[in-house]
């Protein structure tokens, strides 16, 4: 390992310590070769409940790729620390539509107003019935789906984005 590896890990974790971030671990299983590029998640979501689901869906998913997850519940210092931060950026965004009861269409539109952020992919989880999914593309969204009211359900999003966004997408550079 490289003295600038190690130095990386330890901005990152440095980072990720003072966003308010809990990385999670989830198994993986080598089914698939993918160039040795690293892939983060970032979850942005304030509903304890709900990240609890994700949470459980995260601890028993397997991966076909190595993929490190984050959950975020403080919307606002996440949003201060990839906009205006130097630290890592995650791969791609997992955004609530909803936060303490408003629309998060001003965190979406944040980064991607912002030139460090506005190229992370951004897939914004919305309520079944849910008004705003029109607003949320408007935005900029990569893409609105249904959010997990289940672990299952729960699951079975997460191992969709991954096929997608980690294993067909190409996603930009974040160096």
């Amino acid at each position: 390992m490289s003295i600038a590896s190690t130095s990386s890990q330890a901005q990152q974790a440095a980072f990720e310590k003072t966003a308010g971030w809990e990385p999670i671990r989830i198994r993986t299983i080598a089914t698939h070769a993918v160039e040795s590029r690293k892939f983060s998640l970032l979850i942005i979501d304030d509903n304890p409940e709900d990240v609890r689901v994700l949470r459980l869906a995260l601890k028993w998913m397997r991966s076909s790729v190595a993929v490190s997850v984050q959950v975020a519940e403080d919307c606002q210092s996440t949003l201060n620390r990839l906009c205006d931060g130097d630290g890592p950026l995650p791969s791609v965004i997992l955004l609530d539509q909803e936060r303490q009861g408003k629309r998060c269409l001003r965190a979406l539109e944040r980064l991607k107003q912002s030139s460090r952020t506005r190229a992370i992919p951004v897939v914004m989880m919305a309520r079944a019935g849910q008004k705003g999914v029109d607003d949320s593309y408007a935005a900029c969204a990569n893409c609105v789906v249904a959010k997990p009211e289940t672990v299952e359900d729960a699951e079975l999003l997460l191992t969709r984005l991954e096929r997608f966004w980690f294993l067909a997408a190409t996603l930009p550079s974040m160096s």
